[in-house]
């Protein structure tokens, strides 16, 4: 029989899941030691986790060229009216 395949995600998510219901329990429990230890936990794999399924947004720039500066195309209502703003002509 193969080894399963488990991927590094799979894994950090399993460990979240298992410290956030850890925490659940012991909070139904009422033993709030243990609850805060294990939110803890919990909040410690999310920030490890979180990378990976929610990327940080990068700026971006736009420069211009000074032989053809960019310039805001408004009130455009059909097709033909961007074509003819893209080209240039009224």
């Amino acid at each position: 029989m193969g080894r399963a395949e488990v991927k590094p995600l799979d894994v950090m998510l399993a460990v979240l899941a298992n410290r956030w219901n850890a925490s659940l329990a012991a909070k139904k429990a009422g033993d709030d030691a243990t609850q805060q230890k294990e939110e803890i936990a919990a909040l410690t794999a999310a920030e490890k986790v979180a990378p990976y399924l929610h990327p940080k947004l990068t700026a971006t720039t736009l420069k211009g060229d000074k032989e053809n500066p960019l310039r805001a195309i408004l009130g455009i209502y059909s097709t033909d009216q961007l074509k003819s703003a893209v080209r240039g002509s009224k």
